[in-house]
């Protein structure tokens, strides 16, 4: 299994707007779920370039699931894998 850290440097595709330090915190959160080998369905609020969608889209087990909220209208044009849904919505409005 990749390591998180690995996956983030070595991508090359969309942008990712996010801070190396989290890699390891967001990597320990999700271990017992990763040991457990099952899809994980995750959601990401706030997905601006992308990026970190494909990044948790090669990390995650086989047939997890990600959705990613952003308020920018202009990330429905992102070309994402088929298992990647992205809705365009104020994370904020209830």
């Amino acid at each position: 299994m990749s390591r998180l850290a690995d996956i983030f440097m070595d991508h090359e595709c969309y942008l990712i707007d996010k801070w190396e330090q989290y890699l390891g915190i967001s990597e320990s959160e999700l271990a017992p779920y990763m040991a457990a080998g099952h899809p994980i369905s995750l959601l990401e609020i706030g997905v601006q370039n992308g990026g970190s969608l494909q990044v948790w889209n090669k990390y995650l087990p086989p047939g997890s699931q990600i959705v990613g909220i952003d308020i920018n209208p202009d990330c429905a044009r992102l070309e994402l894998n088929e298992n990647i849904r992205l809705h365009i919505a104020d994370g904020a409005d209830k």
